[in-house]
Order: C-alpha cells, then structure tokens, then sequence
C-alpha cells in the first residue's frame, strides 16, 4: 500500500467519525440549551420562525466547541480501530513508521484548525450579537401578566381586570373577573374560575380564554335588559399592540467582547490604553500642580508658588518603579527658610490638605485605572481565544493518535470517553485561565494558551511512548468484564440455592 492510500484510507475513515461527532455533541448542547430557555420562551407568543432563528443563532458557539471534540473523537475511535484490527501491526510490519500515519491526519486538523478560525472570527461574532439582541428582544417583550393578585389592573384599555391568584410560571389566573368599558351604551361582566393568554397567529390580538364561568350584560339604554350567559369555555379578543414581540434594528445595543472581531478588539484595546496613559499623566499633573500651588482646587505647598532650592518649580514624575516622587527633593529648614511662623503653621497646613486631596485623587483615578486595566484584560482574553481554541483541533492530533493506537480498541464509547476526559481537563485549564486573567492574577497570553501547551506536551510524551512501543493505556475488555460478572452472579446463586447454607 503506497503512501498516497494510506493517507486517502486514514482521511476517508476519519470523515465519518468527525461529522457524527460533531452532530451528537451539538444535539447534547442544544437539549441542554432548550432545558435552559424553554421555559423562558414558551407561552410568550413567539412564532416559530423567531424559535428557529434563536436556535440557529446559538449553533454557532455550540459548533465553536463541539468541533475540538469531534477532532479528538474521531482519531480515537479511527486509530483505536485501527490498531484493534492489527491494521497498525500490519502497517508497522510494511515499513511504515507510526509517524507517518500522523501528516494526514496533521493536514486535516491544520485544515479544520483554519476554518474554526475564520468561523471564531468572521461568523460567531455576528451570530453571538444577532442571539443576544433577539434575547433581548424577547426578554423586553411587554408581558401580558402584569397582574397583581388581588388587584384590579388596567393594562389593557377599556378593561380592568382582577384575580385572587396568579400562577406566574404557567401563566394562569384564577378567580377572574373582568370589567368591560368598552362600549358606552352597556356594561360587561365576566367571571371564572381560572384564565389564560395567548396570541393570535398574526399576533395582533391577545386572547384570554377563560373557564367555568359566566356573563353578565346590564344595557343602559333600556335597564331592563339583563342577560347572564354561563359558559364553559370563552375567549375574549384583545387588542395586542404594545403588547406583541417587535424586532430590534441593527445596531441597537452595543457589542460586548464575544460580539466583536479581532481587528475591532485590537481597536478597542489601544483606545482602552490611551486612557490608561491619559489617566496616568493626569495624577502626575495633579501632583505638580498641587505642589507648585498652581491648582485652582486649593492653595499648594508653597505659598506665592515659591520655586524650589534650585529656582525651578517643583514637578511630579513616576520613577523606574512607578511610584510617584519629587524630581528635586528638600528638607523642610529648606523651604521654611525665610518664613515667618505664621507662614510657616499655614505651609504645614496646606501640605496636609494637599496630601490629603492627592490621595482622594490617585484612589479615585485608582478605580478608574482598575476599571480600564480589567477591560483590556477581557478583550485580551477574548482575542487570545479566538486563537487558541481552533488551534485546540491540531493539538489534539498530537493526544488522540498515540492515545487511539496504544489503546488498542476503538469504537464510540472508547473514543468518546477518552476525549472527554481530555476535553474536560482542557477546558478546566482554559475557563480557570480565563477567570484569573479577568481578575489580573495570570496575563491573558498565558491564561489562553496554558491548556494547548500542556496538551501539546502530553500529546509528545505519549507519541514518545508510542514510538517506544510501551503500552500506557489498555482499556478493559468489556466482554471478559461482562462474562466474570455473569460467572460470578450464577456462583452467588448456585450458593444461595444450596440447602446446606
């Protein structure tokens, strides 16, 4: 078998594996997704269309993360085939070098390690904004149950409705009453014992559809007319506008820092900085002017902006350690030299206050510093993981063809355990890494890409191994498991249906 084969049967192999994978875990994410939200959107009188449009939405992350997954689970299950049916012996016995079996599927994982990229940075921000901004949407959708129990509310023109009780997960009311003004010439009555709302299909009318109860009907024309209906079921029509979902234009909210491109993140980083920088030269020139008594805040240090020992004023600038200190330090005989003792007691004074107003300065610039230093962080973070992750799905060629073929049994349940467990201790190093470089406790260089490099050197301690041919995982022969069990359950019956025991 050339070489040109090998690789086309390795590719063709691991195409299977790679796109079943990929469509489990996206089904595992979105039923986690609907278990999450359903709630939240049904009963509010969502067509389908806006259903379909937020699940599509929100495939785009699901596809971020299941992609990584699915490389590492079809190489498990492809090689750990593989090297079951002896087809790496047989390989192996021909000449070819285990290294070799790893270029296609190197070239493959740089391939998909490509199109996650341009995905993570062209694509997911789009559809992360277009998702919060129909959450959104939905979320500022004016309920229909602003209904107070045991109050009479006036949402709706021309009615006043009340119920004893209101049940505001499923949206039921009971003990309804509802008071129609509508009309000029009649009033309108409506009790029963529980109601609900819904919309119409064109969502220009609510209906409230009530239960086990009646009508009662008094014209004022002619006051003799009294009618009293008893239904079962009746739906009244209300009015919906104000009340339906409506579509947010393009542009409406801003863009958080998973919305946004790399190129806008660097944009916004440098403006992020030129702040620091401004806010940084703003305590220095606070300082000076403090010093020198040339804020209009409040007298200075030396009075009449006397200039220091050397005849130049005094100026603030931060050392090599980025404290702040005088450039032309003095003693105190020094600068009271010449004062009176009343000049003097009012120098004293002014230093406290100005010590005093300089600190309030630097600890309110401080927060502000914090403020700016923890959002560039963030977008660091943001922009060091739209790199590192797709990169995740070349790293794991390095774990999952050594770990495939020394493991020596493949098969959904192998490959699929076997990268979860590297999923898991992967993404435990990116969201830890992640929340310390938020905080400022790691850089977000290291924090991003401290999980590849440690999966990058298990994955060459395990090709070194491979290499050796020492065998570091053998799974379990799970039918030698199930026959001992059986064994050993027919053991304990055959002792527990002895007479003797």
């Amino acid at each position: 078998m050339t070489g040109l084969r090998i690789y086309r049967h390795i590719m063709s192999r691991l195409a299977g594996p790679f796109f079943f994978s990929v469509l489990t875990i996206m089904f595992i994410f979105l039923l986690q997704f609907l278990m999450k939200y359903l709630d939240r959107l049904v009963g509010k009188g969502l067509g389908f269309s806006v259903l379909v449009e937020l699940i599509g939405l929100n495939l785009a992350w699901m596809l971020v993360l299941a992609v990584p997954m699915a490389v590492l689970i079809a190489i498990l299950m492809v090689f750990g085939k593989m090297s079951g049916d002896h087809e790496i012996t047989a390989l192996k016995a021909a000449g070819v070098h285990p290294l070799r079996l790893m270029l296609p599927v190197l070239i493959l994982g740089g391939l998909v390690s490509g199109v996650m990229f341009w995905f993570n940075d062209s694509i997911l921000p789009d559809a992360n904004y277009k998702a919060k901004t129909l959450f959104r949407d939905i979320r500022n959708k004016k309920p229909i149950f602003e209904i107070e129990p045991g109050r009479f509310s006036d949402l709706i023109a021309g009615y006043s409705i009340h119920a004893r009780r209101v049940n505001q997960e499923t949206g039921l009311l009971y003990d309804v009453t509802i008071f129609d003004y509508t009309s000029s010439i009649r009033q309108q009555t409506i009790t029963a014992e529980w109601a609900y709302f819904t919309y119409s299909e064109d969502m220009r009318n609510m209906i409230m559809t009530l239960h086990n109860g009646e009508s009662n009907e008094i014209d004022y024309v002619s006051f003799g007319d009294y009618r009293v209906v008893e239904f079962r079921v009746q739906k009244v029509l209300f009015d919906a506008t104000g009340f339906g979902f409506e579509r947010s234009t393009e542009g409406s909210y801003s863009r958080g820092n998973r919305e946004m491109s790399i190129a806008t993140m660097r944009q916004v980083t440098d403006s992020l900085g030129v702040l620091l920088e401004k806010s940084r030269q703003r305590i220095i020139d606070q300082a000076s002017l403090l010093i020198s008594g040339e804020t209009v805040a409040g007298p200075g240090i030396l009075p009449g902006n006397r200039p220091g020992p050397s005849g130049a004023p005094y100026t603030i600038r931060p050392d090599s350690a980025g404290t702040f200190r005088l450039i032309e330090t003095d003693t105190t005989s020094v600068v009271f030299a010449g004062l009176s003792l009343a000049e003097r007691r009012v120098s004293t004074y002014q230093a406290l206050n100005v010590q005093n107003r300089l600190q309030n300065y630097i600890d309110s610039e401080a927060v502000t510093r914090e403020s700016l230093l923890e959002d560039i962080n963030n977008y660091l973070v943001e922009i060091h993981k739209k790199y590192s992750l797709p990169l995740a799905c070349l790293v794991f060629v390095f774990v999952g063809v050594p770990l495939g073929i020394q493991a020596k049994r493949g098969g959904v349940g192998a490959g699929a355990g076997l990268s979860l467990a590297f999923f898991l201790i992967y993404w435990i190093f990116l969201l830890g890494g992640e929340k310390l470089a938020d905080r400022g406790v790691v850089p977000p260089v290291v924090a991003m890409w401290s999980a590849n490099v440690i999966t990058l050197l298990i994955g060459i301690w395990l090709i070194r191994a491979m290499i050796a041919e020492s065998e570091l995982v053998r799974l379990p022969d799970w039918k030698a498991v199930g026959a001992g069990l059986k064994a050993l359950i027919t053991r304990r019956k055959g002792v527990s249906s002895d007479p003797a025991a």
